[in-house]
């Protein structure tokens, strides 16, 4: 094969000689010596990527999962899931139906539930049983075990929602109440609006789902909308049907179940700190 050098049509046939001419021999003579051919160089094609398998990331909660959130806390709050240690919480972190939540001393916690705000006082225990939130509106079961704490619900989805403690379940339909479960398993609900539906319940257990238990045949139902139950005078039923705390009472259940029922005086209650701080956080939301 012949190495040629284009040269314009006007120009005689010889090359002159040049630093890149000569390179161009040297390459083309290697080229010819392998038995190649001198072809016009073309466009270098795309560079392509081979496939790989993209890293999965480790598994976080998903939205379904997490039913709420820390929205605020003050001094000590502690958090765990299940039966994992404690440590300590952290603003804004997410919260599944595994979680409990523990104040100290002087402290104080707000967990946010769709629409919904529970706060606790300090020294209190908290259990997010089975709570469920579609969309904004929550339902399901809390657990306090003992301690302060104060609902401010709003939008609840079907069902509404159960607070139980050691002593008694209440149920709710959309209202502000606060519920003060004692060391000694004693409990006291006052309610600022709407209405709280209480029955004694069975002792709380670890890990312990009594949902199937409140569904079983026999078990006592909510009262039907418009059927209070009055209460005769202090401590003179006990606590075996559903008795209906309504704006402005107060139910007051003792260990064996006897329980009173009574008027408050809501004026007075508000000068109580716990009260006051909650209902101004209410009225800023």
């Amino acid at each position: 094969m012949t190495l040629r050098c284009p040269t314009p049509a006007a120009q005689p046939s010889t090359c002159p000689p040049s630093r890149g001419l000569r390179l161009a021999g040297l390459l083309a003579a290697l080229l010819l010596a392998a038995g190649g051919t001198v072809r016009a160089a073309a466009p270098a094609p795309a560079a392509t990527t081979p496939a790989t398998t993209a890293a999965v990331p480790a598994a976080s909660p998903s939205p379904a999962e997490t039913v709420g959130r820390l929205g605020f806390f003050l001094g000590e709050v502690r958090c765990r899931a299940g039966a994992g240690p404690w440590s300590p919480a952290r603003l804004d972190q997410p919260l599944t139906t595994s979680h409990e939540l523990r104040t100290g001393p002087e402290s104080r916690a707000e967990v946010q539930l769709g629409s919904s705000v529970v706060r606790m006082g300090e020294s209190s225990l908290l259990r997010l049983a089975g709570v469920k939130v579609k969309g904004r509106a929550a339902s399901g079961l809390l657990d306090l075990l003992f301690g302060n704490l104060w609902s401010s619900l709003r939008g609840l989805g079907e069902g509404g929602l159960e607070l139980r403690s050691p002593t008694a379940v209440m149920a709710v339909r959309g209202t502000v109440f606060r519920a003060d479960a004692g060391a000694d398993s004693s409990l006291a609900v006052w309610v600022y609006e709407g209405r709280v539906d209480t029955n004694r319940a069975a002792p709380l257990a670890g890990g312990e789902d009594r949902a199937a238990a409140a569904a079983a045949p026999g078990a006592p139902q909510p009262l039907p909308a418009g059927a209070p139950r009055p209460v005769p005078g202090p401590y003179e039923i006990t606590l075996d049907e559903w008795v209906r705390v309504t704006q402005g009472m107060r139910l007051s259940l003792r260990p064996d179940g006897r329980y009173a029922l009574e008027r408050f005086d809501q004026e007075r209650d508000r000068q109580d700190d716990w009260v006051r701080w909650n209902l101004e956080r209410d009225a800023a939301r």
